[in-house]
């Protein structure tokens, strides 16, 4: 957990451990908040998430769920969705689940009983038939339908009926001898069929029985659990003298339309209450751990509607869960990393809001070494994943394979390509990889939109549809989980904004890197065929291939065909027409451009010449900005080595020399001996090799 070491190893043992205990960290222990980790995809919030299971699991009550899967990311657990009805929601599953999580035997501690929050789901789930069809209506006669879907089995649904009509006629002091005979008739066949009332194992919807059953049997009515519904019945507007009268009448809430929501905040307090009555004086005396809560993807229902209801209950208990949630940064309020909350003070309540820090060069470096393996990778590997935890450990796990971080064989699409399993999981839906495939290498959402309007796939039938999908991929790349990085640009071209349409850098190094991983003839002509249309959207003069003065984004598209001759041509004709900065900043843009899969054939020389050559003087400069660009481009494809010492100074010596005496700017041997010279030792790639600063042109 590089980075995180505040987090997993000092803030969430201080809450788990509670005060004074003598496994704590130095320091003062305190109720804490909801802490909730954004990132964006692959970033490492599971992995926090899975560490702190590792942790305490066996140490304390621990729930670790996952709110995006079907099943809440639990062995054996059927989508709960299936269940989800006028008596069920998402929120009672997952509840019956957590309950069922934290309830679990733990050495050295008395289990966590639930006697509230069982009572609240027993009604909830359990206490009326599903609804069986489209109508709405409740179905109430007919036989044993076991086998049909949404109906109950005629035995529990004739308990239910006789039980029912006695609650309806019951008196206040109605005997608990009756009361007890009743229910043990309806919880005798509640066992036999409670899987098919949830959709839930008995090992989780069991613990709602156990708990239940003698509350309900054999308990006064006044105990703490129905003095509780009572209390909270009474708060929604609905009186009766009995408690029990009053705890059944929730059934009701819960199916209310209108009243569901309120149901669901009762059914959470009740969990929350049942907690804080567990740690008793004694049991906090002697430093009995906090339960620790997991949750992944809060951003997935129901980890939204769980949070919309937890947080306002959960200041008002004394001792509360630790609760651990991630999801999908979402841009909104500042987002402290662990480090500087630790000098901000540590919330005691509410909820606080971290970003997960990207991984540094250090800790790549320290990844690969302590695996055995060469520190030069850190450079691709950060490359590839930008930082994101979750693929800089896929990269490292790569790198000990057969091929290494070489080009995968095969087609572009190579399903065993370490590219395409990152960006399987960065990218879920096939169609929006595939697009998004198409439109990577265009520099601005306009030339994306025209190159999608050309090449828009088979499966997009209508123009209305193909623009409806367009938004939606802007849309997707807009989200604030995605990093945007802007691009340097000369003042003055024609570039919507100043990032590419994939802004974040580590996800179109993948998606370029699957269009160029093959060496298919293909590949190559689809590779052509795109980038000279892109470039053709910036010659808005309608030059002729061979002029000397094309523009920035043209010439990077020129670039990526290979075209080398056209390239140098026009940047030496720029070198005698521009100060150093924007020449500078103009090369630092072109030399961004991705390098061709293996079957685009390289053009060194067209054989038209170039203007800016009077004499063997300007000869040497045209050679000499040849070597500088396609110096800076071999070293900014994204497996270019770090160039080594004793290239470097040769290199620019003899550029920043020819440059000097064809441009008489000083400058220029500044920032390409100094600024330049440092960056690209220390990784630093174009287009954002740092522009020099304070040039007078």
């Amino acid at each position: 957990m590089y980075g995180l070491t505040p987090l997993t190893g000092l803030l969430v043992p201080r809450m788990v451990l509670g005060n004074d205990h003598p496994e704590a960290p130095r320091g003062k222990p305190v109720p804490g908040p909801v802490v909730q980790l954004l990132g964006g995809r692959l970033s490492g919030k599971s992995a926090v998430l899975r560490d702190l299971e590792a942790q305490y699991t066996g140490r304390t009550p621990t729930a670790s769920v996952d709110l995006a899967h079907p099943g809440f990311g639990q062995p054996g657990l059927a989508d709960v969705r299936a269940h989800v009805g006028s008596t069920g929601s998402l929120v009672t599953h997952l509840l019956f689940l957590l309950a069922a999580r934290l309830g679990a035997d733990v050495p050295g501690m008395h289990r966590i009983e639930f006697p509230r929050l069982s009572l609240g789901l027993l009604m909830a789930t359990a206490w009326r038939p599903l609804r069986s069809d489209a109508s709405g209506e409740d179905e109430e006669g007919g036989e044993g339908d076991e086998g049909e879907e949404g109906v109950l089995p005629a035995d529990y649904r004739r308990e239910l009926e006789r039980l029912g009509t006695w609650l309806e006629q019951m008196q206040p002091n109605a005997s608990r001898r009756e009361r007890r005979r009743r229910f043990a008739a309806l919880f005798d066949v509640l066992v036999t069929h409670l899987g098919a009332v949830t959709g839930l194992p008995e090992p989780i919807s069991g613990l709602v029985v156990d708990t239940a059953r003698p509350l309900l049997e054999s308990t006064g009515l006044d105990e703490a659990p129905f003095s509780w519904w009572g209390a909270r019945m009474r708060r929604r507007g609905v009186h009766h003298s009995s408690n029990l009268w009053l705890l059944i009448a929730f059934h009701a809430q819960f199916r209310g339309e209108d009243t569901r929501i309120d149901a669901e905040e009762d059914l959470v307090a009740a969990f929350l209450d049942d907690i804080d009555a567990y740690y008793t004086r004694k049991r906090l005396g002697n430093g009995a751990k906090r339960p620790l809560i997991l949750l992944d993807n809060v951003h997935a229902e129901p980890g939204r509607a769980l949070l919309r209801l937890l947080l306002p209950h959960y200041d008002l208990v004394t001792t509360r869960p630790v609760v651990v949630a991630t999801q999908l940064d979402d841009g909104r309020e500042p987002r402290p990393g662990p480090l500087a909350l630790l000098g901000q003070g540590w919330p005691d309540g509410g909820a606080v809001r971290l970003a997960l820090p990207p991984l540094s060069q250090k800790n790549i470096r320290a990844m690969l070494t302590g695996r055995g393996l060469p520190a030069s990778l850190q450079w691709p590997v950060a490359r590839f994943s930008a930082g994101r935890a979750g693929c800089v450990r896929h990269l490292v796990d790569a790198a000990r394979g057969e091929h290494g971080l070489s080009p995968a064989p095969g087609t572009a699409g190579d399903a065993g390509s370490y590219a395409d399993e990152l960006l399987l999981r960065l990218l879920p839906e096939a169609d929006t990889r595939e697009d998004l495939t198409l439109l990577a290498p265009a520099l601005d959402s306009r030339a994306a939109h025209r190159l999608w309007r050309a090449r828009t796939p088979p499966r997009v039938r209508t123009p209305l549809e193909a623009e409806a999908r367009f938004v939606a991929l802007s849309r997707e790349l807009a989200a604030a989980h995605w990093h945007r990085r802007p691009w340097p640009w000369p003042s003055g071209e024609l570039v919507e904004g100043r990032a590419p349409f994939v802004a974040d850098q580590g996800l179109r190094t993948l998606l370029l890197h699957r269009l160029t991983a093959s060496a298919s003839e293909e590949a190559a002509g689809r590779w052509t065929r795109t980038h000279l249309f892109l470039r053709s959207l910036y010659n808005l003069r309608e030059l002729p291939p061979g002029a000397a003065e094309h523009s920035v984004p043209y010439l990077h598209h020129t670039l990526a065909l290979h075209d080398l001759a056209s390239v140098v041509r026009c940047l030496h004709h720029r070198l005698t027409r521009s100060g150093p900065e924007e020449w500078l900043a103009a090369v630092n843009a072109i030399c961004a451009a991705p390098r061709p899969p293996a079957g685009v054939v390289p053009v060194t020389d067209d054989g038209l010449g170039c203007p800016s050559c009077e004499t063997v003087h300007h000869q040497e400069a045209h050679d000499m900005v040849r070597r500088l660009v396609t110096y800076v481009w071999r070293h900014s494809g994204p497996l270019a080595p770090v160039p080594t010492t004793d290239e470097l100074p040769d290199t620019f010596h003899h550029v920043s020399v020819q440059l000097h005496s064809h441009n008489r700017e000083r400058g220029v041997i500044e920032a390409l001996a100094r600024v330049w010279y440092g960056a690209l030792r220390r990784g630093v790639q174009a287009p954002h090799l740092p522009p020099p600063r304070g040039v007078e042109p």
